[in-house]
């Protein structure tokens, strides 16, 4: 028997069990519930664009604004209870466009944001380990830190 690698990436699967149960607005920030039962942290941003379940169990949750100049996004990776275990976030001003799910494989989901001509591929990894730096535009919410959060720009501009 073999086991997996552990920084292969971690199969992921559309999800339902995830809700907003109330935002603030004034903040850009929202709670959410998770089978119905609400989470102790606030998360930035209004609008629960997707949400997926990845094969051990943790949940990635993308929120993003309502702006339609000054877009931004949250990734977010929540352990089986809610808790959030990592975050990447991104975006900028005057900005079009938004999160849109391209593609969704072994290999992590595939996605445009901001606009279609950025192509992402963010993957989550088994164990957490130090990253290259993100895309420009994308930070982690806790710098100096390990992530099990990946994402790579599948596109370079021209």
């Amino acid at each position: 028997m073999t086991t997996a690698d552990s920084s292969s990436p971690l199969a992921l699967r559309k999800s339902t069990r995830l809700a907003v149960h109330s935002t603030d607005d004034s903040k850009g920030e929202c709670q959410l519930a998770l089978n119905g039962n609400l989470l102790a942290d606030r998360f930035d941003n209004t609008i629960l664009d997707a949400q997926y379940e990845v094969a051990d169990g943790c949940l990635l949750a993308v929120l993003g604004s309502d702006s339609p100049w000054d877009v931004t996004a949250s990734l977010y990776l929540l352990d089986s209870t809610g808790r959030i275990i990592d975050a990447i976030h991104g975006g900028g001003m005057f900005v079009a466009g938004g999160f849109a799910e391209v593609g969704l494989d072994a290999a992590g989901l595939t996605f445009v944001f901001p606009g279609v001509e950025n192509r992402y591929r963010l993957s989550v990894s088994q164990r957490a380990a130090w990253r290259s730096p993100l895309p420009s535009g994308w930070r982690y919410q806790r710098w100096w830190a390990t992530h099990r959060l990946h994402l790579l720009q599948l596109n370079r501009p021209t």
